[in-house]
């Protein structure tokens, strides 16, 4: 199912609904959001909202505009009674949002929902998938000393080559002698040689970008986590790192978007 009005679906759907949609572009990247089936969301009217807004100041739930009122999600029915109650253990989840204005919840919603082990049919232009830090991924338990120190090896390693493919564009692009001797020495050093390279003045200079060492989480959403039964600790982390990277991916796919428009349509006077 295509979704292009995340809110609508996420406030409208009930439990026999689909639990699954991709995004629609440009508003993403095109991700494959999966929604535990018995996750509703509820927009009360004011009057039936406090429980609701309770649920909310005490992290329970999580509270987000929707057209003149706010509505609430995670709940679940609340069998043999009317109304609802929370999802248990969102605490976790909930805190990871704490601080982000209302305009923002909804798109944290969003990222906790992105399967990130989804296989699309056509792959994406943008790739999605969350990478964990290799020294977070080792706290978690994901991976062993050794992996680590591999992965730290081959972001070195990538660091060193990357370096040496800018230090050689430069001399073939007539960069002064001086300049040169100053690149190869702050080789190895990133926040050195990252500056260095901001004071080309070229326009189209290569982008140097550090690598980093990190592992490609291999799991579902941070939602299907929690039903899965993870840690606290790990489903905080994991919901704020999707987020943070989901709004990376957002941005990326505007400025394809754009970019796509102006070379079909470029100026118009």
């Amino acid at each position: 199912m295509d979704l292009e009005y995340f809110e609508d679906w996420l406030v409208k759907r009930t439990r026999n609904d689909p639990a699954a949609g991709v995004m629609e572009e440009p508003t993403s990247p095109g991700w494959l959001l999966r929604i535990p089936p018995d996750w509703l969301a509820h927009a009360p009217t004011p009057a039936a909202a406090k429980p609701y807004a309770t649920w909310a100041s005490q992290g329970q739930i999580l509270a987000f505009p929707f057209r003149n009122r706010h509505a609430y999600w995670p709940v679940l029915h609340q069998e043999g009674t009317p109304g609802h109650r929370p999802v248990p253990g969102f605490e976790p989840i909930a805190a990871a949002a704490a601080g982000l204005r209302p305009g923002q919840v909804l798109g944290f919603i969003e990222a906790v929902l992105i399967d990130w082990n989804h296989t699309f049919a056509e792959e994406p232009y943008l790739r999605i998938a969350l990478d964990v830090p290799a020294d977070q991924a080792y706290r978690f338990g994901f991976i062993t000393a050794e992996e680590q120190h591999r992965l730290m090896a081959e972001a070195r390693a990538a660091l060193l080559r990357i370096m040496d493919e800018f230090i050689s564009w430069a001399a073939d692009d007539g960069a002064h002698a001086s300049y040169l001797d100053k690149l190869r020495e702050a080789r190895g050093n990133a926040r050195a040689f990252q500056r260095l390279t901001r004071r080309y003045t070229v326009h189209k200079r290569p982008k140097f970008l550090v690598p980093r060492s990190s592992w490609t989480w291999p799991g579902r959403s941070v939602a299907a986590e929690l039903v899965a039964g993870s840690p606290p600790d790990l489903l905080q982390w994991l919901a704020g790192a999707a987020h943070r990277h989901s709004s990376l991916l957002l941005e990326q796919a505007m400025q394809a978007a754009w970019q796509r428009a102006f070379d079909q349509y470029g100026f118009r006077m």
